[in-house]
C-alpha cells in the first residue's frame, strides 16, 4: 500500500503547475488561478497549494504582485541575476 503524504501531494502539484508553465498552458505574464481554485482542482488544503506556489516562485517561474496575485514570469519582469546586474 502506497501512502500519500503532504510531501508527495505538494510535489505533485508543483510538477503539474511547472509542466503547464513550460508547455505554455499558462502564457508568460498571465495570472495563475487563485489559491481557492487550485485547492478545489487538486482537492488539497490551502497550505499545500501555497507550498507548491512557493517552490515555483523560488525557481523563478512565477512572481507575486501584492494585491493582484501570482503571475507567470516573463523576460521583461524576470528578476535579474547578480551577473546580469553587473
Amino acid at each position: 500500500m502506497v501512502r500519500r503524504t503532504a510531501w508527495g501531494t505538494y510535489t505533485r502539484i508543483t510538477n503539474a503547475l511547472r509542466q503547464r508553465i513550460t508547455a505554455g498552458t499558462y502564457a508568460p505574464g498571465t495570472r495563475l488561478p487563485s489559491e481557492a481554485a487550485l485547492c478545489a482542482e487538486f482537492s488539497v488544503a490551502r497550505n499545500t497549494v501555497r507550498r507548491a506556489l512557493s517552490a515555483l516562485q523560488d525557481e523563478g517561474l512565477i512572481t507575486v504582485r501584492p494585491g493582484l496575485g501570482r503571475f507567470i514570469q516573463d523576460d521583461a519582469t524576470r528578476p535579474r541575476t547578480r551577473s546580469e546586474q553587473i
